[in-house]
């Protein structure tokens, strides 16, 4: 880790990702871990050119509020989610106990899991921490989402 900036470095994750495949059975703590073979089978695919009519249908394939993944990250109208992101990424830390460091390590075990569902991403654009980091900030929103949709059914049954 860098001590100045705090970030895991590139040597850390690639280590990191080496590390996923010589895991013994007592440190499968996840279910993801035991069915990791179906995770090499998975692809997210770019909508072809020829599905996206620009004048009837790119509403049905692009984001308008959020994107989550590479595909069209840091893309300018999304940008208010995006700065939204690092708020749900402290509450996790907060409420869970645990720091980035934790869940970074956890997410680059799975890094070439990860960049293998994204068809065509390229690693200069995104290395592996900074795919790592934006699972991480992604995963977290849809985990906070996920809590305060719950919270609102939990509500609306004793009304």
């Amino acid at each position: 880790m860098n001590s100045s900036t705090g970030e895991i470095t590139e040597e850390e994750a690639a280590g990191a990702s080496a590390s996923a495949s010589s895991s013994s059975v007592s440190d499968i703590a996840d279910p993801v871990q035991a069915s990791s073979s179906l995770l090499t089978d998975w692809q997210i695919h770019r909508v072809p050119q020829q599905m996206r009519r620009k004048d009837q249908t790119s509403y049905l394939y692009d984001p308008i509020m959020v994107s989550y993944g590479p595909y069209h990250h840091g893309k300018r109208h999304l940008r208010q989610a995006e700065e939204f992101k690092p708020q749900v990424l402290n509450l996790l830390f907060s409420e869970t106990g645990r720091d980035k460091d934790f869940f970074m390590k956890m997410i680059l075990n799975w890094i070439d899991h990860i960049r293998n569902c994204y068809v065509g991403i390229s690693r200069d654009v995104y290395d592996n921490v900074k795919l790592a980091e934006m699972m991480l900030a992604d995963a977290s929103l849809i985990l906070y989402l996920l809590d305060v949709q719950g919270r609102k059914s939990d509500i609306e049954s004793f009304v």
